[in-house]
């Protein structure tokens, strides 16, 4: 530690200083000061590395990674189901129907650009009184043997106190004439709209109009119950928070993320008290029914990918994100945990173990996947930025065709252990240059999931028939049937034959589900991710 004698000892000339000896008197202060450096900077990177992965494990991608198939490759004529797999279509009383003119969509549609166009939904396709010859289209054509539909509540409960029986007897007969044509009626009780009374109230905004909804709930049940198996309680309650509360594109069109978080909140409850009372009046007014009712939720399911990579920190965070709050009734009814979380703005969370199972199928709404980044603003804190790819083929929509999504959905949902139904997938195209490929490439997704071994028991088309498209207008054209909205004719597009080539295949084979899903599948992933995790740290990823 002398300075003077080690200054003396390395200007002395050389002859007179040997060097072992100047290594001796040198080494021991740098040696320790590199030990000290090397030490630091080893604890940087275990921080660094600790961090990472701490940001890793709380802000997972609950769909996995991004997939894609080569399409070249695949056999999609090899997409072949049992005989008794469903095959259906969907509407939607407001978009088929004509004539609901007492909801919140129809005070929504007369507000200045709401709706693209300026278009209202009006008679629509006339399908409350057009039906019958619609399901026999059904039967007779595309070959189908299920048909979800939604019961419009304003026309079944007009005012907070009213019923009107005569809605009620004109259901009773579309059902019967499902039966007729050898349709599976899958019944919906909300698929976006409700009563304006129920809005003026607050709608689902309030927690105290819940039992409002439940009480419909149950008038349905007691009525069509002896016809009807299967039963959702409602349609896509996470887009009609997000886009009614979120983006305003929806009624009641306001930006409130708070408020958001409170209606999905209030309408998870909802579901738990529409499927715990529907049980009940099964196993107490319909004992005598040979098959137990079958009580779901249909969720609209999407994946977020990260833009830049799935481990690229910001893009990671916005992608879970998202996830977590558009799927937050699907994993409380897996885990008994609702969570809505928006940085900075907003936190809603309860848990409710009782209501964990509480569902026995599960529809799966899908129609593409959806590529996010997070940026860094000093406004919001991290923004979620949705991107489109230069590349891939889109709907007229703007939405991307990834049929790949459609096999990831299947699986991301097959947590809660309950069948599996494909309630709506379709696309806009109303030029029918990408329909026969959509049906072919997305059933061939659904096919590869149910034949390894997952509980998919139908798959069922958005649209039967082109419709009134929400905020979108008349414009979209979602059908298998060309509808002329002037003299109401109903034409088959081109590229629909292939979902008919698709049943009739499936009801001449016959096959039957190979296997149950493998667990090595699980393996093959946690090593694609730890060897991913790997590069991304050592790869340069920040």
């Amino acid at each position: 530690g002398d300075t003077t004698l080690l200054k003396m000892y390395v200007t002395a000339p050389a002859a007179h200083v040997s060097e072992p000896f100047l290594h001796e008197v040198r080494s021991p202060p740098l040696r320790k000061k590199r030990n000290v450096f090397c030490c630091s900077l080893l604890i940087s990177v275990l921080l660094l590395v600790g961090s990472y992965v701490s940001l890793l494990i709380m802000f997972p991608l609950w769909s996995g990674l991004e997939e894609r198939w080569d399409w070249n490759s695949i056999d999609t004529n090899q997409a072949v189901f049992p005989r008794d797999f469903y095959f259906g279509t969907a509407t939607a009383a407001h978009q088929v129907e004509g004539g609901t003119d007492n909801n919140q969509w129809s005070e929504f549609e007369k507000q200045p650009n709401r709706i693209r166009n300026g278009d209202m939904h009006g008679r629509s396709g006339d399908h409350y009184h057009l039906y019958p010859q619609d399901m026999k289209l059904m039967r007779e054509e595309l070959h189908t043997n299920m048909y979800r539909f939604s019961i419009e509540w304003s026309r079944i409960q007009p005012d907070m106190h009213v019923w009107n029986e005569t809605e009620i007897e004109h259901y009773r007969e579309m059902i019967l004439e499902c039966k007729k044509n050898k349709l599976e009626p899958m019944l919906t009780l909300f698929h976006f709209t409700y009563p304006t009374w129920f809005a003026h109230i607050g709608a689902f905004e309030k927690e105290e109009n819940i039992h409002h909804f439940v009480e419909f709930s149950r008038r349905m049940f007691l009525e069509y119950r002896p016809l009807v198996k299967f039963w959702d309680s409602m349609n896509e309650p996470n887009v009609v928070t997000l886009i009614g509360y979120t983006e305003g594109r929806f009624p009641p069109g306001v930006r409130n993320s708070p408020l958001a978080g409170e209606v999905m909140k209030n309408m998870a409850k909802a579901h738990v008290q529409v499927y715990d009372y529907l049980k009940f009046l099964d196993n107490t007014e319909f004992t005598h029914m040979n098959e137990k009712a079958s009580v779901g939720i249909v969720m609209s399911v999407n994946q977020f990918d990260p833009v830049r990579g799935a481990y690229h920190p910001l893009d990671r965070i916005a992608a879970s994100l998202k996830d977590a709050n558009v799927h937050s009734i699907y994993d409380f009814l897996a885990t008994g945990t609702f969570n809505f979380y928006q940085p900075g703005i907003c936190r809603v969370s309860f848990t409710d173990m009782s209501a964990k199972g509480k569902i026995d199928h599960i529809g799966v709404n899908y129609y593409f996947n959806e590529p996010v980044m997070g940026v860094l603003s000093p406004e919001y804190g991290l923004e979620i930025q949705s991107v489109n790819r230069s590349q891939g083929v889109y709907t007229d929509m703007g939405w991307p065709i990834y049929p790949e999504g459609i096999y990831r959905a299947i699986k991301r949902l097959s947590t809660v252990n309950v069948p599996i139904f494909i309630t709506e997938n379709g696309l806009a195209d109303s030029a029918d240059t990408r329909r026969a490929m959509f049906i072919q490439q997305y059933v061939y997704g659904v096919w590869r999931a149910w034949y390894e071994g997952y509980n998919v028991q139908g798959y069922i088309y958005w649209s039967f028939m082109d419709n009134f498209e929400w905020a979108e207008g008349f414009g979209p054209r979602f059908g298998l049937y060309h509808v002329n909205y002037t003299t109401l004719k109903r034409t088959l597009y081109e590229g629909s034959r292939k979902f008919i080539e698709i049943i009739d295949r499936s009801r001449a084979a016959d096959v039957k589900q190979p296997r149950a899903p493998s667990s090595a599948t699980g393996v093959s992933v946690s090593v694609s991710v730890f060897v991913c995790l790997f590069a991304a740290m050592f790869g340069g990823v920040f």
